[in-house]
């Protein structure tokens, strides 16, 4: 995996267990400054847009860069099994119907 896949996926899996951490642990969640945060930006609101719109952003970008270069998928491998009989194939083609039935 190059580094600009990994260097995301670090800062997430981080973020994560910080989150994990701050949920489990409450003097971890008490060195987060979430006060400062929210007298900053003045409203709770206010602090979810700055947090939801690059996240937003990014899911933009992943699904327009998956638009213009498509998803390369693996193609089945070849039957390997024993080919039908000539009759088989024909087998398919002949009426379904009931003889006895009329």
């Amino acid at each position: 995996m190059a580094l600009t896949r990994k260097a995301p996926a670090g800062v997430g899996l981080a973020l994560l267990a910080v989150g994990i951490l701050a949920v489990l642990s409450p003097a971890v969640a008490g060195l987060i400054p979430i006060g400062a945060a929210l007298a900053l930006a003045g409203n709770d609101y206010v602090l979810v847009a700055v947090l939801a719109v690059p996240a937003l952003a990014a899911v933009v970008a992943v699904l327009a860069s998956r638009t213009t270069t498509g998803v390369s998928e693996a193609t089945p491998p070849p039957s390997r099994g024993p080919t039908p009989p000539r009759w088989a194939a024909t087998s398919t083609t002949r009426s379904t119907r009931c003889r006895s039935c009329g």
